[in-house]
C-alpha cells in the first residue's frame, strides 16, 4: 500500500513540474552588424501547425526578448522591418529553463530562405514619431487575457509582482481611455485594467512625450487604451471572471453592436481585491542610550469597485463608482 502511494504521488509530483511554464529568453540582432533590433515581432506556433500562432510579443528596445510557455516543441518565427524572417524550432523541457536562445541574426533582404517561404506579418508593435503602438488585435492571447496582462507585453511598459504600473521606469505617466484622462482607471488602475477583457482593446499606444494636444504638462508619458468598435452590422460580446492568490475577485462584461449608423461599445466590470495584512517592527534610540521607541503595527488593505463605461458614434460617456475601506 506504500509503495503504491509512494508511486501515485510521484507520478503527480512529476506531472505538476512538467506542466510548469518555461522560461525562453534570447536577443534580435542585426546579422550585418550586431546591433539590436527593437520592437521586432515574434510569433511562437506549436511544431504540428507552425502557421497558426498560439502566441505573440515584441522585444524590448534592446532588442531582448522573454516569455513563458508551456514545455513542448514549437516554431520561433522572427520578424522585422527590412529583414528576412527567420525560423526557429525549440523543444523546451520543464528541466531547461530558462532557456536562452541567445543571439539571433537576423539578415537583410527578401522574405524567402533557403527551404521554406514565410509570409510577412504585419508587427506587433508600430514605432511612429509620437508614439509606440502595440497591436493587440494581432495577439492571440487577447481572446483569453485581460488588459493588464496586455500592458505586461507592451515594450517601454513594466508591471511588477504587485501589480503596479511604470512607463519607463517611472509613475509619472497617465492612463488615457480613448485618447481621454479616464478617473475610472486613475483611481485604481491595475484593478480595473484585469477586469477588462483584452479583446475589447484594438491598439495600445505608448506616447513618451506628450504634446500640448494632451493636456499633460509635466506627466512623463501617456499609456492611450484605444478600445475595439465593429466595423460591420452585428454584435460581438464576451463574459469573464478573474481572481488571485489574495482571495480577490472580479467579472466583467463587454459588448459592441452596430446596425447601419448607429453603434455602441461598452464595458462593465466588478472587482474586490485583498492584500495581506503587514507587520513592522523597529527600534529607535533617541539621545541617550536609556531611552528607546520600540513601534509595532498591522495594516490591511481591501477594496472593491464597479465601473461602467460604454461610447457610441458621437461621443463618449463614463461613469466611474469606486468604493474602498481600508
Amino acid at each position: 500500500m506504500k509503495k503504491a502511494l509512494f508511486l501515485l504521488l510521484s507520478c503527480l509530483f512529476t506531472s505538476v513540474i512538467a506542466a510548469q511554464p518555461v522560461t525562453v529568453k534570447g536577443k534580435l540582432v542585426s546579422a550585418s552588424d550586431k546591433e539590436p533590433l527593437p520592437y521586432a515581432t515574434i510569433s511562437i506556433a506549436d511544431e504540428a501547425n507552425p502557421r497558426v500562432s498560439i502566441k505573440k510579443l515584441a522585444t524590448q528596445e534592446d532588442g531582448a526578448f522573454s516569455t513563458s510557455i508551456e514545455p513542448g516543441k514549437y516554431v520561433f518565427t522572427f520578424n522585422f522591418v527590412g529583414m528576412s524572417p527567420l525560423e526557429k524550432s525549440i523543444e523546451l523541457t520543464a528541466s531547461n529553463t530558462p532557456r536562452d536562445m541567445g543571439e539571433i541574426a537576423l539578415n537583410e533582404g527578401s522574405t524567402e530562405l533557403d527551404e521554406l517561404n514565410v509570409t510577412a506579418q504585419a508587427p506587433l508593435v508600430k514605432v511612429e514619431i509620437d508614439k509606440l503602438t502595440y497591436n493587440a488585435k494581432d495577439d492571440p492571447e487577447s481572446a483569453t487575457s485581460n488588459v493588464l496582462d496586455l500592458l505586461r507585453k507592451v515594450p517601454l511598459v513594466t508591471v511588477d509582482g504587485e501589480e503596479e504600473i511604470q512607463l519607463k521606469g517611472s509613475s509619472n505617466f497617465k492612463i488615457y481611455l480613448n485618447g481621454k484622462p479616464s478617473n475610472m482607471i486613475s483611481g485604481n488602475p491595475s484593478q480595473v485594467l484585469k477586469s477588462m477583457p483584452a479583446n475589447s482593446v484594438k491598439d495600445i499606444e505608448v506616447i513618451t512625450d506628450p504634446g500640448a494636444k494632451y493636456d499633460a504638462e509635466g506627466v512623463g508619458g501617456i499609456i492611450n487604451i484605444v478600445t475595439d468598435r465593429r466595423a460591420d452590422d452585428g454584435y460581438t460580446g464576451s463574459v469573464g471572471t478573474n481572481g488571485d492568490t489574495f482571495g480577490g475577485y472580479g467579472a466583467n462584461a463587454y459588448l459592441a453592436t452596430k446596425y447601419g449608423k448607429i453603434g455602441f461599445t461598452g464595458n462593465a466590470g466588478y472587482y474586490q481585491y485583498r492584500r495581506p495584512a503587514s507587520e513592522s517592527n523597529f527600534t529607535r534610540e533617541e539621545f541617550s542610550p536609556d531611552n528607546l521607541l520600540s513601534l509595532m503595527g498591522t495594516s490591511e488593505n481591501d477594496g472593491g469597485g464597479l465601473f461602467l463605461n460604454g461610447s457610441n458614434r458621437w461621443k463618449w460617456t463614463i461613469i466611474s463608482l469606486t468604493l474602498l475601506d481600508n
